[in-house]
């Protein structure tokens, strides 16, 4: 049962009158509350007979998530966190879109979005959406980098020291 929809009920037969749980009187109902429900229901032969229904409801879907960054630059992981969802829809605040349940994404350049989640489920979905400040390598970290040997003949020595993880970019002129 989806309360904020409803189901029907109905008697089916040759009956004549019907009296439901919540006083109703006509062959279908519509019921927007979990719980046994009833009908009594007589035939054109004065027969009645009685039926009932165990009715549960589907709890609406919960969205939340939280996010870490996978170390230095522009990657991010996404857990779900949601309850009562079956099926979510990610918008990372750049136009880029998943409908993974956790979902990693890399951004193109740093700056400020709103990650949005819609959880699902077969009744309803609900949204929640949160800032998300991006930084890039530059913008956290310094690196010192070692050149060897001076001069350079035949090879050239990088190594970087501060650098976590993440991808250093070397252009030489």
């Amino acid at each position: 049962l989806c309360p904020a929809v409803g189901e029907s009920l109905c008697a089916v037969g040759n009956l004549t009158s019907y009296l439901w749980t919540d006083g109703s009187t006509s062959p279908c109902i519509t019921i927007h509350t979990a719980g046994v429900w009833a009908v009594t229901a007589t035939d054109s032969m004065g027969c009645v007979s009685t039926d009932s229904v165990a009715v549960t409801a589907i709890p609406s879907p919960v969205a939340s998530f939280s996010y870490t960054t996978g170390g230095i630059g522009l990657s991010y992981f996404f857990t779900d966190g949601s309850s009562d969802a079956n099926a979510w829809s990610w918008d990372f605040g750049d136009g880029s879109t998943s409908t993974q349940q956790n979902p990693s994404y890399t951004y193109g350049s740093a700056g400020a979005y709103t990650v949005r989640l819609v959880a699902y489920n077969t009744c309803d979905d609900d949204t929640l959406s949160l800032p998300l400040t991006v930084v890039g390598l530059g913008d956290r970290h310094s690196v010192d980098v070692m050149v060897s040997p001076q001069p350079a003949s035949d090879y050239l020595r990088l190594q970087a020291h501060g650098l976590q993880s993440g991808e250093l970019k070397v252009t030489l002129t």
